[in-house]
């Protein structure tokens, strides 16, 4: 009898079975990188609140969403905010004068956060906040306004916030 398979057929079926594993290669590659890109997301990109740029005319503007008041003492007031967003701003607001005051972000719970106060020379004049704080956005402002001049004379301050291994400092004067 006629042999049923050629060495022609052969080939094509062999040519048809790889072409076949590479397609089923490539939706599983596929399927992966999907499933990557739907568990991990897009990211939230470098920067923090208020570090966008604009490609055009006007400033950025970060304003906090619902903030509320966490802690008070005689010498500062520390809100929290769950979330910071910005806008672009096309025309500029003339600057009101702003408190002495330190941003800073706590990313997980059972951090402890400290806030403390320095003179000019980086020594500690007093500890300002000692506590765990819930994950958030805080701002911390002095009131210097509340305390007399003997205690806190007229210079530069600064002020060094301390939360889950990450450290901000922001100077400040009293005028």
């Amino acid at each position: 009898m006629d042999k049923i398979f050629t060495d022609a057929t052969l080939d094509d079926f062999r040519c048809v079975y790889n072409v076949r594993l590479m397609r089923l290669f490539a939706y599983i590659v596929s399927g992966i990188l999907l499933l990557l890109v739907f568990l991990g997301g897009c990211g939230r990109g470098r920067g923090g609140p208020g570090e966008e740029r604009a490609e055009g005319q006007g400033t950025w503007e970060t304003t906090w969403v619902d903030p509320q008041i966490v802690a008070t003492d005689s010498l500062y007031t520390l809100i929290r905010s769950q979330r910071v967003d910005s806008f672009l701003l096309t025309r500029p607001i003339r600057e009101a004068r702003q408190s002495p005051s330190i941003v800073f972000q706590v990313v997980r719970s059972g951090c402890p956060t400290a806030v403390n106060l320095f003179d000019g020379r980086q020594r500690l004049l007093r500890p300002l906040l000692v506590k765990d704080l819930s994950p958030g956005y805080y701002k911390l402002t002095l009131d210097f306004s509340r305390v007399d001049l003997i205690q806190f004379p007229r210079g530069r301050y600064f002020l060094k916030a301390e939360s889950c291994g990450s450290v901000r400092t922001a100077y400040v004067s009293r005028d």
